[in-house]
């Protein structure tokens, strides 16, 4: 008896359905407006990837750190509200703001994966630079701990500063990335020229990708005319860093006011 052939399935691509994985990310583009907030300052609160909310770092108690939410003069035009942070100081320390990245595997708080390669992109601009002199700086980077009075320390990963100086080869009021060794140790002569200049009203872009599998950073730097990608370089620390993200200014005087807004921060899966 002759065998019945067996009937033929075809497929084409167009017949399969995919499901895309999508990227985790944590985000804050304060579209929200003043959300969770005490007598007009915006704090945010714990929850979707951040352990805290916004919180002031000082190193000196008797510094006020102001913040709100504002939508006057949005840092890009499509951005609709952004934070507002400004500090007068009634004596001479670093003062700005904190929050610290929730860590995984903690899946109430986190989607972001900090052991892994991830990104974080914000939008940032000076808006009043009063007292700008003689070892001031302004610093972007991973503080040593969200508590009040601690800055930059041996357990950083990254950061980037403007100083009012010339520093090692850099140039002055120029936006600087630090090339560390991994073993915490500071140097002034390891920052990198980004030939980016910190100017008050210009917007920057950063998007700054971190490599915790060897300890490794780059960054991207843009101010609408102008942009910069480093090379890789190395962490301060030799571990994986703290997840507090801080925005502070460093001023040695009592007449230093400064303002300065953020917008559209974004942390998310690297390659």
């Amino acid at each position: 008896m002759p065998r019945r052939p067996l009937p033929l399935i075809a497929f084409t691509l167009a017949s399969l359905t995919f499901t895309p994985i999508g990227r985790a990310q944590i985000s804050d583009d304060f579209s929200a407006g003043h959300g969770v907030a005490t007598g007009g300052a915006y704090s945010g609160e714990a929850g979707n990837g951040w352990s805290t909310p916004w919180l002031p770092k000082r190193l000196n108690s008797s510094i006020a750190v102001d913040r709100d939410i504002l939508d006057s003069e949005p840092l890009v035009p499509t951005s609709g509200y952004y934070l507002v942070v400004s500090g007068l100081p009634s004596n001479s320390g670093i003062w700005g703001i904190a929050r610290q990245f929730a860590p995984y595997p903690d899946r109430e708080l986190s989607g972001v994966r900090r052991d892994r390669s991830h990104v974080i992109s914000f939008h940032f601009r000076v808006d009043e630079l009063t007292g700008w002199s003689q070892g001031d700086a302004f610093t972007i980077g991973e503080s040593m701990s969200i508590q009040d009075k601690q800055g930059l320390g041996p357990q950083s990963s990254f950061f980037i500063r403007a100083h009012f100086n010339k520093v090692g080869s850099v140039a002055a009021g120029t936006w600087a990335l630090y090339n560390g060794v991994r073993d915490g140790s500071s140097d002034i002569n390891r920052f990198i020229d980004s030939g980016i200049p910190l100017v008050t009203g210009i917007t920057y872009k950063f998007s700054i990708h971190l490599r915790p599998d060897t300890r490794s950073w780059m960054a991207t730097i843009e101010d609408g005319t102008r942009r910069f990608t480093s090379e890789l370089l190395g962490y301060r620390t030799g571990g994986l860093g703290t997840g507090v993200l801080a925005f502070f200014r460093e001023g040695v005087s009592v007449t230093d006011s400064t303002t300065f807004s953020l917008d559209s921060l974004l942390s998310r899966d690297g390659e």
